[in-house]
């Protein structure tokens, strides 16, 4: 690998994981070999790794001219590290001393930005601490909103809020660490978990404005229309998660596009039922579009009647169908 690396000096994108075996010595060359190879054109970076094991990881990844950064913050099993440290505290220690400082560094050149986390530190303060980003475009969060893993939610908000002159796509997803058989439990947990940056965002108009693509997850047409109608003029690309809408929500939601039918090309949807109704109002509401997903809670007994119809009165359109058990 190492032999092979050093011909590659026209790399631009770098997915590097790492899971909890310690960094050995030739793991650490070949690092140290990457980014001598790749430091000129290497603008893309997605790390992988225990919050504790990105400090050692940052050091050998600092490229010059990174552009978008995607870190996951991987779930770590063991209470102590190898030095007899908690966790948690190593964990925190790493996101102020490590990571925090790396993003600034290049905060400038920035242009995307994701972050994803299955570990169970508390991510507040260093949402917190995050920095402007001046040309930031892309945004992504896939976390677990709950009160234990973000414990003060504004960081989000107030992050989304400092960037909104520059952000045009947005995707918020919420993650869960709860997998109870009842599946509809775990979206009322993960929407009680949402509602709270939901709520935030509600009362900063600045916030998902002049959006290009937005996804989040869909609380009530209450509290999340409001939110979709500050990019009505401009989203083009839309996906709604951890709700099945019903007819009336749907159509209200559409509402919200009356005035450019031809503006949204990609929509994402759950739904309670995939009915005739319900197609012919999509396409007869949105006739445009070149992607429509939607996922539905099980087979009903119009099923494979609806799929003929969605073929015809959306016969330009990619449709895609996923049916949840």
């Amino acid at each position: 690998m190492i032999s092979a690396i050093k011909g590659m000096s026209n790399v631009v994108e770098l997915h590097f994981e790492w899971g909890d075996l310690p960094l050995t010595k030739d793991t650490k060359a070949f690092l140290c070999y990457t980014r001598a190879a790749f430091e000129r054109n290497l603008s893309n970076l997605t790390l992988r790794a225990p919050v504790t094991k990105f400090t050692e990881l940052l050091a050998r990844t600092n490229f010059a001219y990174l552009q978008e950064l995607n870190f996951h913050f991987d779930f770590s099993a063991s209470t102590f590290d190898r030095d007899g440290n908690q966790i948690a505290n190593a964990e925190i220690q790493a996101l102020s001393k490590a990571i925090l400082p790396f993003m600034d560094h290049h905060r400038t050149n920035l242009h995307s930005l994701h972050l994803s986390s299955s570990s169970t530190v508390d991510l507040s303060n260093f949402f917190l601490g995050l920095p402007v980003l001046p040309g930031l475009r892309q945004f992504g969060v896939d976390i677990i909103f709950d009160k234990e893993r973000l414990s003060d939610p504004s960081g989000v908000a107030k992050f989304l809020a400092a960037h909104s002159h520059s952000l045009l796509y947005v995707q918020l997803k919420s993650n869960s660490p709860f997998t109870p058989s009842n599946k509809g439990q775990i979206l009322q947990k993960k929407r009680a978990g949402w509602k709270r940056i939901n709520d935030l965002l509600l009362a900063i108009p600045s916030c998902l404005s002049n959006l290009e693509s937005l996804e989040m997850p869909y609380v009530s047409s209450e509290n999340t229309i409001p939110l979709i109608k500050r990019s009505c003029g401009t989203l083009t690309k839309l996906s709604l998660t951890d709700h099945f809408l019903s007819l009336d929500e749907v159509t209200k939601m559409l509402d919200v596009f009356i005035h450019r039918p031809l503006g949204l090309q990609c929509l994402h949807l759950e739904v309670e039922l995939l009915q005739v109704s319900l197609i012919q109002l999509l396409a007869c509401r949105l006739p445009d579009l070149h992607t429509l997903t939607l996922v539905y809670k099980g087979c009903n007994s119009t099923s494979s009647y609806v799929s003929g119809e969605a073929v015809y009165v959306l016969l330009f359109c990619r449709l895609v169908l996923k049916v949840l058990p």
